[in-house]
């Protein structure tokens, strides 16, 4: 068996007030862990809408761009059109 020790008063006090203190670090450095996690999870957010953002950009560019060469396309058709349109235009007016 083991031999107990008597423990006074004071020493229990002393023991409990050393349990708290420590838990109480333990609590302040989750704490400040919980609050760094936040601050990284309120980071990684910003950085999600920033490249949602950024993204849309890139998409508007490119639909503008392809709008563009529509345009582009659609003009060449029309000079070619009208170029047709000219030579036939000058035929029927030698054939009248």
């Amino acid at each position: 068996m083991e031999a107990r020790k008597n423990v006074t008063r004071q020493e229990v006090e002393h023991m409990d007030l050393t349990k708290l203190e420590a838990g109480e670090k333990e609590l302040q450095e989750i704490g400040v862990n919980i609050n760094l996690n936040e601050k990284r999870k309120m980071l990684l957010e910003a950085f999600a809408e920033k490249a949602n953002h950024d993204l849309s950009k890139v998409n508007a560019i490119k639909s503008l761009n392809a709008s563009i060469e529509k345009i582009k396309i659609m003009r060449a058709r029309l000079a070619e059109f009208d170029k047709l349109n000219s030579i036939h235009q000058q035929t029927s007016e030698t054939i009248h």
